[in-house]
Parts: structure tokens; C-alpha cells; sequence
């Protein structure tokens, strides 16, 4: 039921929330509505799960029964990124709480707005100490990581980033969830249309933090091997999308 109410506020607050989001990230406005979007749609998912934790019964010698509970961690600590702070904080957050745990979301220092914002509209849906943020840098992750009454930790973020908690947690032995690296590479072969390829990453990733690789093999001789460079892949961007279609972060008027 708190989960179901937390839902609720997310989505009667997700035009201001949007809004944070873009001002804070820089990602355009219209690009933070379809993260609200996401994030309703995983956090429903988990609220909609929240029947099947159970355990399991079985028989065991003579006139015995075995069983077994599910009980929750304690204390998790999810930290999140600056690409898309609301939807990680939204839906990094809520598998936990539907298990039963307290969660202390630290969000990038660069980009912590929307995750205090949702700490609000939390308010008084949880008991106190259930849903917490965090701020600070690379030490509060640390600390988080450290701690050993933080029984589980979650990443988003970057490979030196993944090894640092990973390290970190280590001195307290407990569990560890990664999600690290990787920038979507493009592999286009020989037998492609590329205006449609790269139209097609252009939609997919709406030119935010987009670095695609070009593989082209049109034989098996190396030399054939052909990568598009950056600056090729910019002026295609380009010519493709348009001066018309480049937009403030903020700029409502292209909002669904």
C-alpha cells in the first residue's frame, strides 16, 4: 500500500519532476517525461509482485514440515548515476522496499535534485528511516559501501567506480550489484543501409551521451575494416536531425 501511494505521488508530481531533471542533467525535458514513464511502469511491475514473496514447504521426516522464509535484507544502499537520476532513484528503489528493507539512495553530486525531491513526496508514506538520500560524493559512497550495517549495495556507474565499492565493500562482506560500463556500440555490416542505422540510433538514443562505433567488413581481409570516426558521425547527426531539431533542455514546447 506505501509502494502504491509512492506511485501516485510520483506520477501527480511528473511534470515538476521531469522538469528537475532537465534543469539538473541537462537532458532535454522531453526525453525526462519518457523516464517518469519507465519509471511507473517498473515501480507498478514490483508493486504488482509484491503477492508472490513467499517461501517454500516441504516434507520432511516423520510427522515434520519444512519451510522456508523470505525476510528482508535490512538496510540497502542504491547509488545512482547523473544520466537519468530520477528513473534510477525511482526504479532501483522500489524492489527493495517491496521486499521490506530500508533504502538510502546517494545520487551524483552533480545531479541530486529530483532524488530529494521524491524523498519529499515519500513524506510520511514510509515509517521513518525507511526511505533516505544521501548526498555527497565519492566518500558517502564509500562510507555507504563500507558500512557494516548496509547488508546490500547497487551501483550504476562507471568501471573504476564498480571496482572502488566493490573493494570497499569487501571489508564488510556483503552483497554487491553492478551496472557498470558500456556506451552502446553500433555495429553496422556491409549489407546495411546506413542513413537508416544511423537514424535509427539517432532516434533510439535521442543524441544524449550517444558514442557509436562503425564496424563496416565488407571481406574478411582486414584492410576493409573501417571504423566511423566521431567527427564523421557528428556531421551525419547532423545533417540528419537538423538545426530545427535541436532543443533546450527546458523547452516545453516540445513536450508530448
Amino acid at each position: 500500500a506505501c509502494v502504491r501511494k509512492f506511485i501516485k505521488e510520483i506520477e501527480a508530481h511528473a511534470d515538476e519532476l521531469a522538469t528537475l531533471d532537465a534543469i539538473d542533467s541537462g537532458n532535454p525535458y522531453k526525453g525526462m517525461q519518457i523516464d517518469i514513464k519507465i519509471s511507473l511502469a517498473v515501480m507498478d511491475l514490483f508493486a504488482g509482485l509484491a503477492t508472490e514473496i513467499k517461501g517454500e514447504s516441504f516434507p520432511g521426516s516423520g510427522d515434520r514440515i519444512n519451510f522456508s522464509v523470505r525476510e528482508p535484507l535490512g538496510v540497502v544502499a542504491r547509488i545512482i548515476p547523473f544520466n537519468h537520476p530520477l528513473m534510477f532513484g525511482c526504479i532501483k528503489s522500489v524492489a527493495p522496499l517491496i521486499a521490506g528493507n530500508a533504502v538510502i539512495i546517494k545520487p551524483s553530486e552533480h545531479t541530486p535534485l529530483s532524488a530529494l525531491r521524491i524523498a519529499e513526496l515519500a513524506g510520511n508514506l514510509f515509517p521513518p528511516g525507511v526511505f533516505n538520500v544521501l548526498n555527497g560524493g565519492r566518500e558517502a559512497g564509500s562510507a555507504l559501501s563500507q558500512h557494516p550495517k548496509v547488508r546490500n549495495v547497487s551501483l550504476v556507474g562507471s568501471v573504476p567506480t564498480g571496482k572502488a565499492v566493490l573493494a570497499d565493500a569487501s571489508k564488510a562482506i556483503k552483497s554487491v550489484l553492478l551496472e557498470l560500463g558500456g556506451k552502446n556500440p553500433l555495429i553496422v555490416c556491409p549489407d546495411t543501409d546506413v542513413d537508416f542505422a544511423v537514424a535509427t540510433a539517432v532516434k533510439a538514443k535521442r543524441i544524449k551521451n550517444l558514442r557509436v562505433i562503425a564496424i563496416i567488413c565488407p571481406s574478411q581481409t582486414p584492410d576493409t575494416v573501417y571504423m566511423v570516426t566521431c567527427a564523421s558521425w557528428v556531421e551525419i547527426t547532423i545533417k540528419g536531425v537538423g538545426p530545427s531539431q535541436q532543443e533546450e533542455p527546458t523547452d516545453f514546447s516540445l513536450a508530448d
